[in-house]
């Protein structure tokens, strides 16, 4: 090991000592940032390059070894940018650097040199192709697991998407079930009591009632197709708003007294608290709002409940609330509700009915009218609350105007 002309007993000063120091604390900074769960590789990658420093560096090899030996630095170089990517190769840079430039003052090591300059400008020759080695390896370690993370993520969304579709494809195929279902039923029972009305089979009293139970099948179609159309245009961005100053209380009393024979067959009491409110809206649509909440709450209230249908105004806001003590809803199903197709189970089949649109169309319609429409319930057996806010004035100009397309990948 060469040695240059340091009188023997010159030792390195403090400031010298104190890069050392630095650069062991600086590799194990960096450790710190690596997460605990590498804290003990990063560690012992730290420890065996000052180990080889000190071998490399120091007086623990024999001075026939030449510069070559450094070069040892480099397995460890690779160690720390393959695991730890630049973070694991500036360690090992500066860990070296830090033993190396002492020793190399001191006179040991394999740059060492008559005069201490020509010492150091090897030493930093060699230093500069470690720091620069260690940065184009770390730089390709982290570009190659950020495209394996890339690629890891790419295959989520494909999966994801892929799940989105044969989702599609199964809501799709439930929707074309439903639809025959609940188009045909209506069908059925016309045609039976058609057929019985024309062959003359009924007494007065039961054709009275077969041309009740015709009418109350072909609303119930109607009611469907009009969902159906209804949310076509809201998808299409064809649905064309007509904004008016409309009363909100005669509007919630009409719909209440156009429901009231529903509520009177379950004996379901329907409590109206209106406070007078005007504002600017489609009262057609309004209305429809309205009739779906009021009468779902009366359809899934059981005999002899109670629902309350409340309007009041909160600044420059209408609040609209249906409350009722019925079946009530699973709370995890409440982010559900407004989606379309969707229906929480409560009760029978038969019972519910529809094909799961009424409350996607209340949420459309109150979100083209600029406001917001919220569910709760406390659990299944504990009735539920939907709340309605509609700004009192439109921003926008209040003549007719055409709603634009909702994205086909909202519910």
């Amino acid at each position: 090991m060469r040695r240059s002309n340091v009188p023997p007993g010159a030792l390195p000063s403090p400031s010298l000592l104190g890069v050392q120091r630095l650069g062991i604390a600086a590799s194990y900074f960096l450790a710190a940032k690596l997460g605990l769960h590498m804290v003990g590789e990063f560690a012992a990658l730290v420890g065996c390059t000052v180990l080889a420093s000190l071998a490399v560096f120091s007086d623990w090899l024999p001075e026939s070894v030449d510069q070559s030996v450094a070069y040892i630095i480099f397995p460890l170089l690779i160690w720390g940018a393959l695991r730890f990517q630049q973070p694991g190769a500036t360690a090992v840079s500066l860990t070296v650097a830090a033993v190396a430039i002492v020793d190399t003052v001191a006179g040991l090591g394999p740059f060492a040199q008559p005069t201490v300059g020509t010492s150091l400008v090897l030493l930093l020759v060699f230093l500069g192709v470690v720091g620069l080695t260690g940065l184009v390896l770390g730089a390709m370690t982290a570009e190659r697991r950020l495209v394996e993370r890339e690629r890891i993520e790419l295959l989520a969304r494909e999966l994801q998407a892929r799940a989105a579709a044969e989702e599609a494809v199964r809501q799709k195929d439930e929707l074309v079930a439903t639809v025959s279902h609940d188009l045909r039923t209506p069908l059925d029972a016309m045609l039976g009591w058609t057929v019985m009305l024309r062959q003359g089979m009924l007494s007065s009293e039961r054709a009275a009632q077969a041309l009740e139970t015709i009418e109350r099948n072909a609303r119930a179609q109607a009611q469907l197709i009009d969902d159906l159309l209804d949310m076509s245009r809201i998808m299409a961005g064809r649905l064309l708003l007509h904004p008016a100053p409309t009363d909100v209380k005669q509007l919630i009393e009409s719909v209440e007294e156009s429901l009231k024979p529903a509520a009177q067959a379950k004996e379901v009491a329907v409590d109206v608290s209106v406070d007078p409110i005007r504002i600017t809206a489609d009262a057609a649509r309004l209305q429809q709002i309205v009739w779906n909440l009021l009468s779902n709450a009366i359809k899934f209230t059981p005999k002899g409940g109670r629902v309350r249908i409340g309007a009041h105004r909160v600044a420059d806001q209408a609040v609209i609330s249906v409350r009722d003590n019925g079946v009530g809803i699973d709370p995890t199903f409440v982010p559900n509700l407004f989606q379309r197709f969707r229906q929480a189970d409560r009760g029978s089949v038969a019972e519910r009915g529809g094909l799961g649109l009424g409350l996607a169309i209340v949420r459309q319609l109150t979100e083209l009218h600029g406001g917001t429409v919220s569910a709760a319930s406390d659990g299944e057996g504990k009735g539920a609350e939907f709340v309605v806010t509609i700004p009192i004035a439109v921003a926008s100009d209040p003549r007719e105007r055409l709603v634009a397309p909702v994205p086909t990948g909202g519910s």
